[in-house]
Formats: C-alpha cells, sequence, structure tokens
C-alpha cells in the first residue's frame, strides 16, 4: 500500500475516534511516576522562575487532621484564566522560551502535584486584572467521575482576603498541595530540612534575584563545588573552567552542535567532621548538573573508563552547564532529574575531561592520609578484643592484642602485615591496599563495618602467627597465602 493511501485511510472521515485513557487508572500511576518529596516541589519552583518571581515562599505545616500540608507563593507575573486552564492539564500548552524557561514540559505543575497530594488548589492574579481566579483538582473526584474534570472559577471575599495577604503584590500565585498522602518522608521537620537544603544548592544561581523563603527563614544559596564562600569557609580549588563545543545529530538526521560549559574542582583536605557537615563524602563526589543555571543533578558520574566511585574522589566536585536547547543531546526527561548523554556527546566529553579528572584524582591521592574516626574506630575495636582475650583461642605466646597500625603499604603491598612483639599480636592494615579504601574509607561512617572488617582481620592474624609458629615452611606457605589473597583481591576490586 502506497503512503498516500495510507495517509487517505488514517484522515478519512469516520475513521479516527477519541481514544481518551482511563483517568481512574492513569491518575494512579501518574502518583507513582518516580518525584521524590523535593524534586517535585522543585519542578513547581520552576514556573514561579519562569513567571519572574523575586520572591517565592514555602510553607510546611501540618492541616488539623495531622497531613502535611505544602504551600508555594509567589509574586510573578500571575495566570489568565486561559493559562491557569493550560497549567494544570496534562503536558500543558503553554508557552516556553527554549533557552531561557525551566518547565518547558509541559508536566511540572499537574505532575509534581499529583506525586504529592491528593488536591492541588491555585489561586493565581495578574497585573492587569482585578479578577483572582481559583483552580482546584482533585485526584478522589477524578476517581469517582473517571474523568480528567478541576474546578475552574474566580475567588470568593475570603479566598481574595487570604490571597492579598499572603502574596503582598499586585500578581502572584498561590499553590496549595492538600492531603499530601504521596509524602515520603515522615516528619514535618525532616522535611523542611531537606527542601532548604535541595533549595539551597538547586537554585543557588538565581539567590541574586529571587529570594527563597522557608516558613519565613530566608534561605542562602550553597555552592557545592566550594567556590563562592564566605571568607574564612573551606574554598575549593579551582582547576579548570572551559566551553567546550559538542557536535550531534537529532532524530531527523539534522547536525546540531552547541556549548557545554564545564568547572573542575578539587575540595582542600579538611577535619572529618567539617567533611561530613559539607557533604564530602562517595555519594557527592562527581559533577554537579545545571540545565539553565538551574540543578538537576548532583554527584553524576559519567560512565568513563577508569572512572568510578572512589576514595580518592571525595574531594573531586565539576559542573557541567549547558542550557534547555540541547536536551535532547544530553538526555534531559521531563522530571529534570538527571543526565543520559548521547554516544556523540559523551565520547567528545570523555576524550576532553577524563584526563583531567584523572589528574585531580592523582593530585588528591598523593595527599591521602588517616583520619581521626578512621583511628578511634581502629582503637575501639582492639578494646573490644583485648576485653574478649579470655574467650578467644590465642595464637601459643600471646596474651593480648596490643593494637592496630595503619601503615602505607603500596598498592601492592599485601592487606595486612601480622607480628608477635613480644606477648603481644600487632597488626597492620596496609591503608594503600584498594581492600582496605573500599570496605573501611568507604565505610567510615559505619563503625560496624569496620568493626567486623578488624575482628575478620584479627582472626587471620592469630591463625597466621599459630601456623607460623611450628616451622619456617609453614610460614613460607602462609606468607604465600596472605599474598595470593591480597593480590587477587587488589585485581578485584582496582
Amino acid at each position: 500500500m502506497t503512503k498516500q493511501k495510507e495517509e487517505n485511510i488514517i484522515t478519512e472521515e469516520g475513521k479516527l475516534v477519541q481514544n481518551e485513557p482511563n483517568a481512574r487508572i492513569l491518575i494512579s500511576a501518574l502518583q507513582h511516576i518516580g518525584y521524590d518529596d523535593v524534586s517535585a516541589i522543585a519542578d513547581i519552583i520552576d514556573n514561579s522562575i519562569d513567571a519572574n518571581a523575586t520572591k517565592i515562599k514555602i510553607y510546611i505545616e501540618k492541616d488539623k487532621n495531622g497531613k502535611i500540608e505544602i504551600k508555594i507563593i509567589d509574586n510573578g507575573n500571575g495566570m489568565n484564566k486561559e493559562t491557569l486552564d493550560e497549567a494544570l492539564k496534562l503536558g500543558s500548552n503553554t508557552i516556553h522560551d527554549d533557552i531561557s524557561d525551566l518547565g518547558k514540559f509541559g508536566m511540572g505543575l499537574s505532575t509534581a502535584g499529583l506525586a504529592l497530594a491528593n488536591q492541588t488548589i491555585v489561586f493565581t492574579k495578574t497585573c492587569d486584572s482585578k479578577t483572582i481566579l481559583k483552580s482546584i483538582t482533585d485526584v478522589d473526584v477524578i476517581r469517582k467521575m473517571n474523568q480528567f474534570v478541576k474546578i475552574l472559577e474566580e475567588t470568593n471575599e475570603d479566598e481574595k482576603e487570604y490571597f492579598n495577604r499572603m502574596v503582598q503584590s499586585d500578581s502572584g500565585t498561590i499553590i496549595i498541595l492538600k492531603n499530601c498522602e504521596g509524602i515520603k518522608l515522615n516528619t514535618e521537620s525532616t522535611l523542611k530540612q531537606k527542601i532548604i537544603k535541595n533549595i539551597a544548592r538547586v537554585f543557588r544561581n538565581f539567590m541574586s534575584k529571587i529570594e527563597f523563603y522557608v516558613n519565613d527563614v530566608k534561605i542562602e544559596a550553597d555552592d557545592p563545588l566550594r567556590l563562592k564562600v564566605k571568607e574564612g569557609e573551606l574554598k575549593g580549588n579551582l582547576f579548570s573552567e572551559d566551553d567546550y563545543l559538542v557536535r550531534w545529530k537529532n532524530v531527523n538526521g539534522e547536525e546540531k552542535k552547541g556549548i557545554i560549559h564545564i568547572k573542575l574542582v578539587s575540595l582542600p583536605e579538611c577535619d572529618i567532621n567539617i567533611a561530613r557537615k559539607l557533604g564530602i563524602n562517595m555519594s557527592n563526589q562527581g559533577f554537579s548538573v545545571l540545565r539553565n543555571n538551574r540543578e538537576i543533578a548532583i554527584g553524576f558520574l559519567p560512565k568513563w573508563e577508569g572512572l568510578a566511585r572512589d576514595p580518592h574522589l571525595n574531594r573531586f566536585r565539576g559542573e557541567i552547564s549547558f542550557s534547555s536547547d540541547m536536551d535532547d543531546a544530553m538526555g534531559v526527561n521531563f522530571r529534570k532529574n538527571g543526565i543520559d548523554m548521547i554516544d556523540s556527546v559523551d565520547n567528545i566529553l570523555r576524550g576532553l575531561i577524563s584526563p583531567q579528572i584523572k589528574t585531580i584524582k592523582k593530585n588528591i591521592r598523593k595527599k591521602i592520609d588517616v583520619s581521626e574516626e578512621e583511628k578511634q574506630n581502629h582503637k575501639n575495636n582492639e578494646k573490644m578484643l583485648n576485653k574478649m582475650s579470655n574467650i578467644l583461642t590465642l595464637p601459643k605466646g600471646i596474651s593480648a592484642i596490643s593494637e592496630f597500625k595503619l601503615l602505607n603499604m603500596g598498592e601492592t603491598g599485601d592487606i595486612y602485615k601480622a607480628e608477635q612483639i613480644g606477648r603481644k599480636l600487632v597488626i597492620s592494615w596496609n591503608i594503600d591496599h584498594p581492600f582496605y579504601q573500599k570496605l573501611i574509607v568507604e565505610n567510615i561512617e559505619n563503625p560496624n563495618v569496620i568493626k567486623i572488617a578488624d575482628f575478620f582481620i584479627y582472626t587471620l592474624a592469630s591463625a597466621q602467627i599459630q601456623f607460623m609458629a611450628d616451622d619456617e615452611e609453614k610460614n613460607l606457605i602462609m606468607s604465600s597465602i596472605i599474598s595470593t589473597m591480597s593480590t587477587n583481591m587488589r585485581n578485584l576490586l582496582f
């Protein structure tokens, strides 16, 4: 059949019928679309920024039934009736500037509201209108009627008074998320702190022009690269900052090009308590990804050869920044919660950026040291072993374990070394070995893991000393076993 005949059949009058989704089933699916609490709220804030708001206030409260209620209030441009009607549709058709706007996918307000709440209420007003509009989307009503319906009308007098009191501007919007069954964080205070932390980082580049508040507390910008900090605070060391030209083909095979701005930073060494407070750890190492100056991911590491989460990269930070006209090339989805670069872009950046990260890693690796927390964990385990020495099977001539030593014995050295010094057993961990780095350093905040590791090495060491005491041949056999184990673990983990 020719293409022309196919088109005639498809467009022939009477052949096309409505194919609307089952609202009751779809609404349930949309409530589990994959938003987390803070990213859903961030998506709603995007709309306030797009509306040129200079003040955005978030309130986290509990209603009379003890359920969390969220309010997002801005003094932006507001919406007329046509725009409000579109904004609460799935796949809304409001006008967006692909280069500057944050919420171009037309899914933000509707899906973010559904992800968190059973009821989304919107009050809005434009500066050239005397009318304050109201819209209500209620999941329970949609399920009952099995239709996508909403209320769209003017506010009553009480609602007008409430709007004017909260917005205090000629224009603006209030969004109220009620009956928040989708909230995953159990307590109001936990949710509040997580939202503050998220907004401070995600919208940091907007805070010179926009004021953000959570429960009337003003939020200060938080730069994960630590380049913009107050005097006396831990400051990042800028390794490089450049624009990189990338080329790709879109779905139609057209040649496209764009600019990606990348910063690479190494954070200075610091006390373990400061590192914990600032999130200098495995999960945050890597890139902050910015789309239109708004962060959409933190701790992003490309899947490049030789680049993986590693204790030596805990102090590495980077920033990848691009405009939304590159969404297809960067693999941005409508939740704006990460990227999946197409191969051509990934390959260009791999060749330009990967060698620089390896240099940063090498520089950090030279300075690696044992933290006070590591030392204390091993000391605690040493005390426990000494207290339990009366129930342990000790090697002949050993009365106790004296200490765990932490030594630099090189990546190619054995995992540990056991020695009998007088009547004491001394065990030296090789802190350079990948086994120590992966098991101990990466779990420094979990003392139980370190305790199990120390106890395991102790049992090996005590058996080794007992075995070695018999004769020199057994000594050589045991040394060979430890060496083989260390080599295999290094090859498996490095």
